[in-house]
C-alpha cells in the first residue's frame, strides 16, 4: 500500500526526485519520474491481491529503493532527500534502508510462499475484512511516518533543513564541503 502512495504522490509532484536522479547520473525528466511513479502505483495496487509475481516486483522495487536510499545515505550533500512522497524535506535514513531491506524480505517471502491478499481476507467475512484493511491502512501510515516524518524530528530535522535550504538557496552545503553541481528540474512532461 505505501507503494500506491509513494507512486501516487510523485505522479502529482515528480521534481523532488529530481535530485536523486541526477545524482545518480540518471536523466531526470518529469514524464519519465512520473512512469517510474506509475509504475510504482501499478506495482503496489497488484501487490494487495497477493499475486506471487506481483509479490516478486514489490520485493524487486524495494530492494531497488534500499540501494538508492543507501547510495544517497552515504554519498550525503545537497540532493540528500528521496523524493518517495513527492516532498523534498525527507533526508534518506538507515531506519529507510532498513524498512526497504525488511519490505523487500517480505515480499520476496509472500512471492515464494505465498500470501493472503486484501480481497482474500475481505471474503472471510465482514469483520475480517474491515480488520484487515484498517490493518494495512494503519501499517501504511506508521510506515510513512517513520519513513517521512521521523527524520524530521531532532537532530535530524536541523539536517534536513541544512538540506533544503542548500538546494533553494545555492548556500553552504551540510557537509560544509564544496557546493557540487545539482542541475535544475528539466520539463517536458
Amino acid at each position: 500500500m505505501l507503494l500506491v502512495v509513494a507512486g501516487a504522490a510523485k505522479l502529482r509532484r515528480p521534481e523532488p526526485s529530481v535530485p536523486t536522479l541526477h545524482a545518480l547520473g540518471l536523466p531526470a525528466r518529469a514524464w519519465l519520474i512520473r512512469a517510474g511513479a506509475a509504475v510504482e502505483l501499478a506495482v503496489g495496487a497488484a501487490g494487495l491481491a497477493a499475486w506471487r509475481p506481483a509479490a516478486a516486483a514489490v520485493a524487486t522495487l524495494y530492494a531497488g529503493f534500499a540501494v538508492v536510499t543507501g547510495i544517497q545515505l552515504v554519498r550525503g550533500g545537497p540532493s540528500a532527500s528521496c523524493g518517495c512522497f513527492g516532498t523534498d524535506d525527507v533526508p534518506p535514513t538507515l531506519v529507510h534502508v532498513v524498512f526497504d531491506v525488511l519490505a523487500a524480505g517480505a515480499a520476496a517471502g509472500a512471492a515464494v510462499f505465498g500470501a493472503r491478499g486484501v480481497a482474500d481476507e475481505v471474503a472471510r467475512g465482514a469483520t475480517a475484512g474491515i480488520s484487515f484493511v484498517v490493518g494495512v491502512a494503519v501499517a501504511t501510515y506508521a510506515a510513512y511516518l517513520v519513513i517521512a516524518r521521523l527524520p524530521l524530528v531532532g537532530p535530524a530535522r536541523d539536517e534536513a533543513q541544512k538540506a533544503q535550504t542548500f538546494r533553494v538557496t545555492g548556500g553552504t552545503p551540510p557537509s560544509g564541503g564544496p557546493a557540487p553541481h545539482v542541475p535544475s528540474y528539466e520539463g517536458g512532461g
